[in-house]
């Protein structure tokens, strides 16, 4: 699993009326011992009204947003689609709100994935209630570190999202499954495909900001820092530690940005930016082939 966090204070609004909750797994779905008796079939007006055309606002918006930051878009997966929509009416109908799917279903997240047909490995789940747009409801999960360190994955390729409004009057309840990759490709083993994510960020004099990311395994990375400064930076670093250790080091002068190439170890890395004696403001991209 690859993120790039930065390592500066993070705020968030707390909505009166409304929930939020996250989940994610960096490793595949599991099966149950016994048949998903539960199954990922939609129980009907009981459970509420199907809204199709918010859960199709709220994909559009995860990919406007990724695509600010520089991320890949995600595509539609029915299986996944299925999923978030069987959830948000399962909350809908049986009033409550939690990852793990109640009774008369009591499954796990993964169990209910794996019922609707997702083989993809790893998954995360965004799930929401009270807020009555797919704006709002965006706003809100953006605004959550958690939840937005969901979104900013490079990892997930596929989306499904389900809105149901409760019956009567009850709220919107809102699911958002993500995948690797979509739920018809098979399972087993595959591939790493290549992996670009870039981040824009400011620092002060003499200031170092730190940008962290995880190895699922070794592989050939680039590391550029680019001052964006109009007269660029007078000594712009970037210094390598993975795993606890110190394992390159790459410095930009007269405009040109700093640059590290080298395999990466497995583990956990971090690329601290090393700021001069100016006020900066510089981009930082991270490509793994």
């Amino acid at each position: 699993m690859l993120a790039l966090v930065l390592q500066s204070p993070t705020h968030f609004a707390r909505v009166l009326g409304v929930l939020l909750a996250m989940l994610v797994i960096a490793g595949p779905a599991v099966a149950p011992s016994g048949a998903h008796a539960a199954g990922c079939t939609f129980g009907g007006s009981s459970w509420g009204t199907n809204k199709p055309k918010l859960a199709d606002e709220v994909v559009k918006l995860v990919n406007d947003y990724r695509g600010r930051q520089g991320l890949a878009r995600v595509s539609s997966s029915p299986t996944l689609t299925k999923a978030a929509v069987w959830k948000s009416g399962h909350m809908a109908r049986y009033n409550y709100f939690s990852h793990e799917d109640a009774a008369p279903a009591s499954r796990s997240t993964g169990e209910r994935l794996l019922a609707c047909g997702y083989k993809g490995g790893s998954w995360a789940e965004n799930i929401a209630f009270g807020y009555t747009s797919a704006r709002e409801v965006m706003q809100g999960w953006v605004a959550s570190p958690g939840h937005k360190k969901n979104l900013d994955n490079p990892t997930y390729k596929a989306i499904g999202v389900g809105a149901v409004k409760a019956p009567g009057s009850g709220p919107i309840y809102w699911s958002q499954a993500f995948g690797v990759q979509g739920a018809e490709s098979k399972a087993g083993p595959r591939r790493d495909k290549p992996v670009r994510v870039s981040r824009v960020s400011r620092l002060k004099p003499r200031q170092q900001q730190a940008v962290k990311f995880n190895m699922s395994n070794a592989r050939p990375a680039r590391i550029i820092v680019k001052a964006l400064n109009p007269k660029g930076a007078r000594a712009l670093g970037v210094r390598l530690h993975c795993n606890g250790k110190r394992i390159a080091a790459g410095s930009g002068k007269r405009g040109k940005p700093a640059v590290i190439s080298r395999r990466m170890p497995k583990g956990r890395c971090a690329a601290m930016v090393v700021n001069g004696r100016q006020n900066l403001r510089y981009k930082i991209t991270l490509t793994i082939r």
